[in-house]
């Protein structure tokens, strides 16, 4: 009898442990789509103003911190001999955003154009969650 307990305790806390791994590698993934949204997000409306100003350079630095050199999440993939970049999740994404908000610019009620409106809009479709969802496989 105490055999069978000492395998029932051992099989719930190697369960158990499992089911901390996955969450947190679930937590892992969330925070890593976030930030790379985030990094799409202020490159977009970097891109906008074209002046410099201290809005610019704020982004500009928002930009670094959500980069793979920052604090980002995502790895960028290169050729280990030439160190050509197979693929940037970075760009791709930041690109995608951009081509998205294009789409979705914003019109005001008098004719003017908000391409702020455009990125926010393309950050928030459906389209862009799941395009960020196939850019998984280079968290690091």
């Amino acid at each position: 009898m105490g055999t069978r307990l000492t395998r029932i305790v051992s099989f719930c806390w190697v369960l158990l442990l499992s089911c901390n791994v996955f969450a947190g590698s679930s937590v892992v993934v969330e925070t890593a789509q976030q930030m790379l949204k985030d990094y799409a997000l202020v490159t977009c409306l970097k891109k906008i103003e074209t002046k410099e100003s201290n809005l610019t350079e704020d982004l500009g630095r928002s930009i670094g911190a959500l980069h793979f050199m920052g604090q980002g999440k995502h790895q960028i993939q290169q050729n280990e001999d030439t160190f050509e970049v197979i693929h940037d999740p970075y760009q791709a994404t930041a690109t995608f955003l951009r081509m998205r908000s294009e789409v979705l610019k914003g019109y005001m009620k008098n004719g003017e154009l908000s391409e702020s409106l455009g990125c926010i809009r393309a950050y928030n479709s459906v389209e862009f969650s799941e395009f960020i969802a196939t850019q998984d496989e280079y968290i690091h």
